[in-house]
């Protein structure tokens, strides 16, 4: 049981189904290529039409813009539950935070052929729920989805991956971890690990899901050249991380994913990542440089807030430049930090330098 983010998770389940779960935004259209020829992974925005929650059979459930549906609740007695592909019309994409939370009867689930994404809970705490079928089609599945279940507490494998090579759970003990190059999205199999120090993320990895290594005593973190997505909370409160590379691949690195890493020295950002979210590095606080690409469009509301000593941005682009990002709410830390523009980056930094 990953009681570490229990809380959270159950706070995130009735948050995300109050709100029509509007933060379940991310799908995916692999349509483009890599440096190495093959697909990569994209991010594109999803949002809510309006709040309704609409109910057919025992499914009630919300529309996206783009016309496909979130499972909100269940509230059926059926044991064996299958996924419609549709309701209302409209393709289910995704099965809400806490849908079919502490089902107390349910026994075995089969999850539709369009269903991409399963929320934080989502069969969390079903005790008798011991027959999971998870179709190549899911991508993303966010914290507690099936945790403290007979289907997922009997899987002994050391890499438990299902879905779309989704790495649900990881059963080892070792200090450094090699995630299977047949990975391609690691969901919150690390969570509250204690004994990992090291992982090496391979080029097979898009996403680096929610909450994946939060919590743990991870020290480094080498990622592979085809990240494209730090999700929320990835490694916030690994308080013994003092090393990660952001590779250039990574486009978005989400609220809260380097939250309290108050270990982490030294940050040099890729040089595609174009969005950081809100409190993304809040209290990373012993790094004094950092390393921003002109890239960058969008730094989220206290992104860099009590990092006490930050004192040097090195900035790839020019001082309007930097002065022309979207720098929402507050963030004194970085804009009081003394600037460098036009930083040549394919130098090293100098954290790199003293390697």
């Amino acid at each position: 049981m990953k009681f570490a983010f229990k809380i959270l998770s159950l706070l995130l389940a009735l948050v995300l189904a109050s709100s029509a779960l509007a933060a379940c935004k991310k799908a995916d259209e692999n349509n483009n290529n890599t440096e190495d020829g093959g697909e990569e992974f994209t991010i594109p925005t999803t949002t809510m039409s309006d709040e309704t929650i609409y109910t057919e059979g025992a499914f009630k459930y919300a529309v996206y813009d783009d016309e496909t549906a979130v499972i909100v609740e269940h509230t059926g007695d059926e044991t064996e539950i299958v996924i419609p592909d549709k309701l209302g019309g409209y393709t289910v994409t995704t099965i809400g935070a806490g849908a079919f939370y502490e089902n107390a009867i349910v026994t075995s689930v089969t999850i539709g052929e369009n269903v991409k994404i399963i929320g934080a809970s989502a069969f969390g705490d079903s005790p008798k729920l011991s027959s999971v079928t998870i179709p190549n089609s899911v991508w993303a599945i966010y914290p507690d989805a099936f945790t403290g279940t007979p289907w997922l507490d009997s899987n002994a494998e050391e890499f438990v991956i299902v879905g779309d090579s989704v790495l649900l759970q990881y059963n080892g003990t070792a200090s450094k971890v090699v995630i299977p190059d047949t990975v391609k999205h690691i969901s919150d199999a690390f969570l509250g690990n204690e004994s990992i120090k090291e992982v090496v993320i391979p080029d097979s990895v898009y996403t680096v899901g929610c909450a994946a290594f939060s919590s743990s005593s991870l020290v480094r973190a080498s990622l592979g050249k085809n990240v494209v997505l730090i999700d929320d909370s990835a490694f916030a409160y690994c308080y013994d991380l003092h090393y990660v590379n952001i590779p250039d691949s990574v486009k978005v690195i989400e609220s809260y994913a380097f939250s309290s890493c108050t270990g982490l020295n030294y940050i040099k950002l890729g040089r595609g990542v174009e969005t950081i979210g809100k409190y993304a590095f809040y209290r990373a606080a012993q790094f004094t440089y950092i390393y921003l690409p002109k890239s960058i469009k969008t730094i989220g509301d206290f992104a860099f807030e009590d990092c006490n000593f930050l004192s040097y941005v090195y900035y790839e682009g020019t001082e309007d430049e930097f002065k022309a990002l979207e720098l929402t709410g507050t963030n004194s830390y970085l804009t009081d930090a003394n600037k460098f523009y036009n930083f040549d980056y394919s130098k090293g930094g100098i954290y790199e330098e003293q390697q």
